[in-house]
């Protein structure tokens, strides 16, 4: 598993995020900022990745959409879900409609590394 799809609206974070598994883990990061930007990427077979990390919260709609777009055409593709919203009923939705985990984006790098890493492993 080499290529990661990073959507997550905030850029300073997307950006320091994408370096870190760049750096780190040695992925290839492929990044969008919006629910837009994702659907076109999720819409190009050539942007299709291993895994997704996507944020819950996007400013032009709620990342679950995202997720649930991915199952359609990736079933297979393992998805870290993000969010900085506290709300469980939030996070279990994500869960019931197909991410595999879900973390607060105030999770330590570590705590990041360590569920981008567990969900490559399968």
């Amino acid at each position: 598993m080499k290529r990661v799809l990073l959507i997550e609206d905030h850029a300073l974070f997307r950006d320091g995020l994408a370096m870190l598994l760049e750096w780190r883990l040695g992925l290839e990061i492929v990044k969008a900022g919006s629910l837009a930007e994702g659907h076109r990427l999720l819409s190009d077979p050539k942007s299709m990745a291993d895994l997704a990390i996507i944020s819950l919260s996007l400013p032009d709609g709620d990342g679950s959409e995202l997720i649930e777009h991915l199952r359609r055409i990736g079933p297979g593709v393992p998805v870290l879900a993000l969010t900085a919203d506290r709300n469980l009923a939030k996070q279990t939705q994500a869960m019931e409609i197909g991410a595999d985990q879900v973390l607060a984006k105030r999770a330590s790098v570590e705590q990041i590394i360590d569920a981008v890493e567990q969900l490559r492993s399968g």
